[in-house]
């Protein structure tokens, strides 16, 4: 779903806020191609993903290979751990939140970020989406404390989002319809400079990790 601004001043901030000596360890579980590795600063960063997913090779760059479930760290080894757009695409998400649980440092910081609306996307490893309740009751199923919730691109804008985004997908006339639908959209959110809060397109979720409730 590519770099979101929102998520890159949000990581860039608690990096920041957090420890002013770069002297943190931050932990990207799904890392892709480590879009938001520069916003931690001179902090030690490691990417993780698995092998075999929905996205492609060449948009894969981890430090370490994993299964999915097990992350190969040391227990309360790591300070911030990054998690964003990939709970929907995990074959044992209950595993892996607990592992993240284990890896994460008491009253360390879980960035979040799943999808509320969105197209199909890294087929077949598309599995879920949550609503802003439903990614709170989640997370605190494991142990973490919710700091803070956002929902991302709301109304008009979120619905001119979704439409390139499935304009991307489709034959020459569906495209020539979704595009002109998306800068319909687009205009509206700035002709009725009003949010519509029932739609947005992602949750992006700031967590503290608190005590395990799963073994």
């Amino acid at each position: 779903m590519g770099l979101k601004k929102e998520t890159a001043e949000l990581i860039a901030s608690i990096c920041q806020s957090s420890d002013s000596s770069g002297s943190l360890r931050v932990l990207d579980v799904g890392c892709g191609d480590k879009t938001y590795m520069k916003f931690v600063g001179d902090n030690e960063y490691i990417g993780i993903d698995v092998e075999v997913s929905g996205r492609a090779d060449s948009k894969k760059l981890p430090d370490i290979i994993f299964n999915g479930q097990d992350i190969p760290l040391k227990d309360n080894s790591v300070d911030i751990i990054l998690f964003l757009e990939v709970l929907e695409h995990v074959t044992k998400p209950d595993d892996l939140m607990i592992d993240i649980n284990r890896v994460l440092k008491d009253s360390g910081t879980l960035i979040l970020s799943v999808p509320f609306i969105w197209p199909l996307h890294e087929e077949p490893y598309d599995f879920r989406r949550f609503t802003h309740y439903g990614i709170q009751a989640f997370a605190r199923k494991f142990g973490f404390e919710v700091k803070k919730i956002s929902q991302l691109h709301t109304g008009w804008l979120g619905i001119s989002k979704l439409f390139n985004s499935l304009s991307q997908k489709n034959d020459k006339i569906n495209f020539i319809v979704l595009k002109f639908m998306a800068i319909l959209s687009r205009a509206m959110s700035y002709i009725l400079r009003e949010s519509i809060p029932e739609f947005y397109l992602t949750n992006l979720v700031t967590l503290q990790k608190g005590k395990k409730v799963l073994n």
